[in-house]
């Protein structure tokens, strides 16, 4: 018999449930032992009692309403167990329920992580049965198996994004069988709590970070990479990070009336994903990782991860009123409210405010395709952006150019005849679509993985960009650095070369020491993953077997 783990289920054979009847029960509870027995349902594998033993196995029982959803605890020899299932996924209860649709969405974006989500509780149990379980106020309770830290932290940003109505729960499980709910471990990650309960097989315990993030299959060279630069005790969060909770709520009226769509979900979901790639993205010169805080000393890897949370809802409704063509002062508006939702969650330290501004116009960008009825490819949501947006933005831009500079990055825009990101977005974004897509796409197609394109992408984003941040930090010099190593490293091979990553992190000790970080470049890093992702959903949903091109 194979070692069995919480939630697992199993039927019994006739001599399991022989011994399990034999017991004195009262009449409630022999009708319904004797129902389960009749119609071969299946029992739950339980956390394991200590005075158990070795060759006993301890079930539950969680009754439907009509008997009173009583729980009834049961022991049986191992060896009369006669099958061992697992509870059905999310889409196979999603099919025929209201949610279902943003449920679908949601498991095609944990698929393509190789996380299959399974439902437990009232809703796995009723389409189990066949019997009333649910009530108006049941949860969604998810079980989602990961192989170390760093997939948990991608999983929990996916069900953080999430809206399907009812309220999501559940766990996410390690190889070993260590469980942690995935809201306490957003909690932990956020700052809010200094360990989580961490429920094993035979009791619980509470544990730390540090602890969860050895957790898994990973390396030790991985382990590193997902060690935060601060326990989470010492960080200080102001924020509540339920999304209407923060600076009043969001914004309201006429563009922004209505549920968010499944294809806002959509690109929503892809938004996040793509933030936490760039964030858990190494080596990556100069910039914050799971690895370490890069050349900043005000903010680390679960700064980003609060403010990644803190802007779940944020582009769902960029997409909301991108579709309905709102005006870009009302684009402006929610990025505003974005920007305090940010600034809250991290104690006033800018994280996200250039994704707040790139990666929302994409949002709403997408937004007005679906509205015309477009094919989503990089051409199309280039159009959707000039022709909805573009005299606003060529008009903001124009204004920026004309005022007096207030900021280091606009004085050295005025001075060195830079390109700001307003120049950019009034532009439909020349950089992320000629030179960051096309760097990603192409690295891919030479046979690098998924980490290594990304990192091709961000060097020769780094190697075009005019990116203030590093004006900022350290003058015109410090960009005309970051930019000549960028491209050296390309000339040389890129990430094509065997010693890419000593040579990567090599630039990254140089960028420290001159505390340059690119965080324009990462943003666009950020940008060029959401496209992509957002393409392979395509591609996914409409089962087509080639990408879109990317080129405009």
């Amino acid at each position: 018999m194979q070692d069995l783990r919480r939630n697992q289920l199993v039927w019994l054979d006739p001599q399991g449930w022989l011994q399990v009847q034999s017991h004195v029960w009262d009449a409630e509870a022999q009708a319904l032992l004797a129902h389960w027995c009749d119609h071969d349902l299946p029992l739950v594998v339980c956390r394991q009692r200590l005075d158990v033993a070795p060759d006993q196995l301890c079930l539950g029982l969680p009754a439907p309403r009509q008997w009173s959803r009583r729980r009834l605890a049961l022991t049986v020899g191992r060896d009369q167990v006669a099958v061992i299932g697992d509870f059905p996924t999310l889409r196979q209860v999603a099919q025929a329920l209201p949610w279902g649709p943003a449920a679908l969405e949601l498991d095609r974006a944990l698929t393509e992580l190789a996380v299959t989500p399974r439902v437990y509780g009232s809703h796995a149990w009723q389409w189990l049965t066949q019997m009333p379980y649910l009530h108006g106020d049941s949860d969604i309770d998810v079980t989602l198996e990961v192989p170390d830290f760093q997939a948990a932290c991608e999983v929990l940003a996916l069900l953080a994004a999430a809206d399907l109505g009812p309220r999501l729960d559940g766990e996410i499980v390690f190889p070993d069988g260590q469980a942690v709910a995935w809201r306490e471990l957003q909690r932990l990650l956020t700052g809010h709590t200094a360990q989580a309960l961490l429920k094993e097989r035979q009791g619980i315990r509470l544990a730390t970070l540090a602890e969860l993030q050895k957790l898994g299959i990973c390396t030790p060279d991985e382990a590193a990479h997902a060690m935060p630069c601060h326990e989470p005790n010492a960080i200080v969060v102001r924020a509540q990070l339920a999304d209407d909770a923060l600076v009043g709520g969001p914004p309201s009226g006429r563009w922004m009336s209505g549920p968010v769509s499944t294809a806002a979900q959509k690109f929503g979901l892809a938004a996040v994903r793509a933030l936490y790639a760039e964030v858990a993205l190494e080596p990556k010169p100069g910039l914050v990782s799971f690895r370490d805080c890069g050349s900043h000393t005000d903010m680390d890897a679960q700064t980003f991860m609060r403010s990644l949370f803190a802007l779940r809802g944020y582009f769902p409704r960029m997409v909301r009123a991108g579709h309905t063509g709102a005006p870009f002062a009302v684009l402006e508006g929610l990025g505003k409210n974005a920007e305090a939702r940010m600034l809250t969650a991290t104690g006033g330290i800018n994280t996200h405010r250039g994704a707040i501004f790139g990666l929302g116009l994409l949002c709403a960008s997408a937004g007005q395709l679906q509205a015309q009825g477009l094919p989503f490819t990089s051409q199309h949501l280039r159009g959707a952006l000039l022709s909805t947006w573009g005299d606003a933005l060529a008009q903001r831009a124009k204004a920026a150019r004309l005022s007096a500079p207030v900021s280091n990055g606009q004085r050295a825009i005025r001075r060195f005849e830079l390109r700001s990101a307003g120049d950019e977005a009034a532009q439909a974004f020349p950089v992320l679509f000629d030179v960051t897509l096309p760097a990603l796409q192409a690295a891919l197609r030479a046979g690098a993985g998924e980490r290594a394109a990304r990192v091709q992408a961000l060097f020769a984003t780094m190697a075009a960009l005019d990116d203030t941040n590093c004006v900022h930090r350290g003058g015109i010099d410090g960009l005309r650095f970051v930019q000549a190593s960028a491209r050296q490293f390309l000339q040389a091979g890129g990430v094509l070369q065997a010693d890419w990553v000593p040579q990567a992190r090599a630039m990254h000790s140089a960028f420290v020491a001159r505390r340059l970080s690119p965080g324009g470049s990462a943003d666009v890093l950020a940008s060029a993953c959401w496209v992509r992702l957002t393409l392979q959903s395509q591609m996914s949903a409409s089962s087509m077997q080639s990408l879109p091109e990317l080129a405009a």
